[in-house]
């Protein structure tokens, strides 16, 4: 089991630690996606091999308690080692209504790729990218969004996503390898949505 987290959070801050229910530890994976107008990022951490009691809550530690915001998803079926593959950044303008990551090329076809998106706005509805589910309805009122894939080309690719308002935004993917033996990518998903303003 894999839990992913998209962390959010206001200019100058960084995320001091981020922990759950389960005592797991999470790592970062470095990828932040910092809008250059407003200064807000979000940035990916996971903890592979997680414990079954992992699901019981979610906590991200910020240096300030600027625009905190988390998605939180787990997945079976993840290598319990090495699982970390790539990923990409990417940033939009002010006006426009979505944000896509740069290019990132996977090791290998049987993975998901976990994308977490922010906009600038207490509001709008945020839809994925072909291909691409929703890992976190965001709905109306929330400013962090997530979608996954499963099963990837090992080719360059980017990945979307798109908001009904027009606002800076940035998103940050992250690509982790299924365990050997996964079948293919076929793997099911347990997903989990937590805020905190």
């Amino acid at each position: 089991m894999a839990i992913t987290y998209g962390v959010k959070h206001g200019p100058s801050v960084s995320v001091s630690g981020v922990t759950d229910g389960g005592s797991n530890s999470f790592t970062d994976t470095g990828l932040l996606a910092t809008n250059a107008t407003t200064g807000i990022a979000v940035g990916i951490w996971y903890k592979q091999n997680a414990s079954a009691n992992a699901a019981a809550t979610f906590t991200a530690t910020t240096g300030s308690a600027a625009y905190p915001a988390i998605v939180v998803s787990q997945f079976s079926g993840v290598a319990t080692s090495s699982a970390y593959d790539t990923g990409a950044t990417g940033a939009g303008a002010p006006t426009a209504l979505s944000v896509t990551s740069g290019s990132f090329t996977p090791a290998q076809a049987a993975a998901v790729a976990i994308a977490f998106a922010q906009e600038n706005s207490n509001g709008g509805v945020w839809s994925p990218d072909t291909g691409y589910t929703t890992a976190a309805d965001a709905g109306t009122a929330n400013e962090v969004y997530g979608q996954y894939k499963i099963t990837l080309a090992t080719t360059g690719q980017t990945v979307t996503a798109t908001n009904d308002i027009a606002q800076s935004k940035s998103i940050a993917v992250a690509v982790f390898k299924e365990a050997a033996g996964g079948g293919g990518g076929g793997s099911t998903t347990n997903l989990f949505y937590r805020r905190r303003r």
